[in-house]
């Protein structure tokens, strides 16, 4: 069974990250690499540039992955 709370918390770590990200000028696309909290870790995985990037972001809790999100983007330029 799901605990949706579990997830909600999950969920709301990761928007935590994204809004206080530390700005990196070779890493711009998300948070930090690595961040605990309790009994909650979060971990990114990237590469790339701006113009072209990937990657997935996990939370653990108590050292299970609970969520998992994998994303990609790059800069659009117009010519």
């Amino acid at each position: 069974m799901v605990n949706l709370t579990l997830i909600r918390h999950a969920e709301s770590l990761a928007n935590a990250k994204r809004i206080t990200k530390e700005h990196k000028t070779d890493e711009p696309f998300r948070g930090p690499n690595n961040f605990k909290e309790d009994n909650f870790e979060y971990k990114d995985e990237n590469k790339g540039s701006i113009e072209n990037f990937k990657g997935v972001e996990r939370i653990f809790y108590k050292g299970k992955e609970v969520y998992r999100l994998y994303y990609h983007g790059g800069v659009i330029k117009n010519k």
